[in-house]
């Protein structure tokens, strides 16, 4: 799992996400945003849906923003590597197939050998080279 983590993508990543907060902090509009926590008794006797969740302020929307790029990223990452995964698969069908195929013409050859009439330290020296390859 380590290994994976040394990726400059994912340290930029992982930097980006660290920074994200500081941004939202910076920007003042930490200040502004309604939390759970804070809710006092006027905003739970009001219909949630008419709260004002719109925000205008340019760290609000920079923030927005980073989280859009950050998910377009991802979504772009995981595309990446399944395209590379079935590349990969269809690399190993293509080794397994000329696997089998080197090993049906070996298998070949050698019932072959036996229709040369060779003299049997010949053919013994030379289905024990076979076989050990």
């Amino acid at each position: 799992m380590l290994k994976k983590l040394d990726h400059p993508i994912v340290w930029g990543t992982l930097f980006g996400c660290f920074l994200a907060p500081f941004g939202f902090a910076a920007s003042g509009a930490s200040h502004r945003v309604v939390y759970a926590g804070s809710v006092n008794a006027v905003h739970q006797r009001e219909n949630v849906f008419e709260w004002e969740w719109g925000h205008s302020t340019p760290g609000v929307k920079l923030f927005a923003l980073l989280l859009v790029v950050v998910g377009t990223v991802a979504v772009a990452l995981f595309f990446w590597q399944l395209r590379l995964t079935r590349q990969c698969m269809r690399d190993v069908e293509r080794a397994a197939k000329a696997l089998r195929e080197t090993a049906n013409e070996k298998a070949t050859a050698l019932a072959q050998l036996t229709d040369y009439h060779l003299e049997p330290e010949v053919l013994t020296s030379i289905t024990d080279t076979l076989n050990e390859a």
